[in-house]
């Protein structure tokens, strides 16, 4: 948090939170937030001028305790004054930077960013117990590439994929628990778990628009239980499992105002 009175304090916070957001940044997931982070690095522009131009002040304000590593008044002096000229030329820049990053930010503010297709996993099969012995001994003999090739058995196309759609088997991310393995193939996933007794197989699944899940749906994990024990076909049950730095007051209501951030 900012001490708002220690100045070696504040500026360590800020380079720190600097280097976070050149990290965050290198790679960005969801375009829609950069025009808030525009806005934030302007308004981090214009603090930075300010503390440049402040800092050029403070070298001649206290210009009389300048001297050198062996006390000479004269050299310390000549070297308060160009760091404080040093200082004023490298806030004019931010300025010009500041203005540029308003020109930036209002034309990010005019693009309106589609959302990706967002891949999902829908269930192929899940067994248990007895009905799950042949394939965890596939995994433990042959690999899990082996009891993919098995499982995919149960994979009937469009049949399969129209029963997921219909009964829910569709899922943003892989139902998997803690102590469980995945491994992916040739765009299936294969979660296994010998302790348990359980393996189940989901194959990857880019649903059309008029059929992605809703938000609320797609974050929530379910998994189904049990399958018929012979490939040919197979009846499931499903299991329900609940599974910034600096904020600009100007910003954030331009926000607010945009509907972003909600």
């Amino acid at each position: 948090m900012p001490t708002f009175n220690d100045p070696a304090a504040d500026a360590r916070e800020a380079s720190e939170a600097m280097r976070g957001l050149a990290h965050a940044t290198l790679r960005v997931e969801q375009p829609a937030q950069m025009y808030a982070v525009i806005g934030e690095l302007q308004a981090t522009a214009r603090s930075l001028q300010q503390v440049l131009d402040q800092l050029a002040h403070a070298h001649m304000a206290h210009l009389d305790r300048a001297t050198n590593d062996l006390g000479d008044y004269q050299i310390g002096s000549a070297d308060a004054f160009a760091t404080a000229d040093a200082l004023n030329d490298t806030a004019s820049f931010v300025d010009q930077a500041h203005d540029r990053l308003a020109q930036a930010q209002s034309h990010a503010g005019r693009i309106a960013w589609q959302p990706t297709e967002q891949q999902r996993w829908l269930n192929i099969v899940f067994l248990q117990g007895d009905q799950a012995t042949e394939s965890l001994d596939l995994i433990e003999h042959d690999g899990p590439d082996a009891a993919i090739t098995h499982l995919r058995g149960y994979d009937y196309g469009d049949e399969t994929t129209g029963a997921a759609l219909s009964n829910g088997y569709v899922y943003a991310r892989l139902p998997e628990g803690d102590l469980d393995r995945t491994v992916t193939s040739d765009g299936y996933a294969l979660t296994y778990n010998p302790s348990l007794g359980h393996v189940s197989l989901y194959r990857a699944f880019t649903p059309d628009p008029e059929d992605a899940l809703p938000e609320t749906d797609a974050a929530r994990l379910t998994s189904p239980i049990a399958s018929r024990p012979a490939p040919p076909r197979r009846e499931t049950t499903p299991v329900v499992r609940d599974s910034s730095w600096f904020e600009h007051p100007g910003v954030a209501a331009v926000k607010q105002a945009r509907g972003i951030g909600r």
